[in-house]
């Protein structure tokens, strides 16, 4: 008997707390496994998600367990309009593999690892 893999939840909540050259933060938190089985609940959470008035963009991945090519290719888009769009993104408590495929794949410059 196999597990049930973990759901996909995105939450969102304002932390003026992180706030960088007096802007406010918004702490995006990624919780569960991304793979190509969710990838469109991973897809239309963050299209959801509003960005108005906010200058920096936190992304937390400590509660992911498991992020797949095609989750981490949506995660990345995600970054670069948000980033397009004059935002900072900043990854926090990214795992190994994650951090590695940011470095391999030069994606430091739109996902700063923090």
């Amino acid at each position: 008997m196999t597990a049930e893999p973990s759901p996909l939840t995105v939450d969102t909540q304002s932390a003026a707390a992180e706030a960088i050259d007096t802007g406010e933060a918004l702490w995006i938190s990624l919780r569960g496994e991304a793979d190509v089985t969710n990838l469109h609940q991973l897809q239309a959470a963050l299209s959801r998600i509003e960005l108005d008035g906010v200058g920096v963009v936190r992304i937390r991945l400590s509660e992911l367990i498991f992020c797949d090519t095609q989750a981490f290719r949506q995660l990345f888009a995600f970054a670069q309009e948000v980033q397009h769009n004059g935002h900072v993104v900043f990854v926090h408590d990214a795992s190994d593999v994650v951090r590695h495929l940011v470095i391999l794949l030069a994606a430091q410059d739109t996902l700063k690892l923090a």
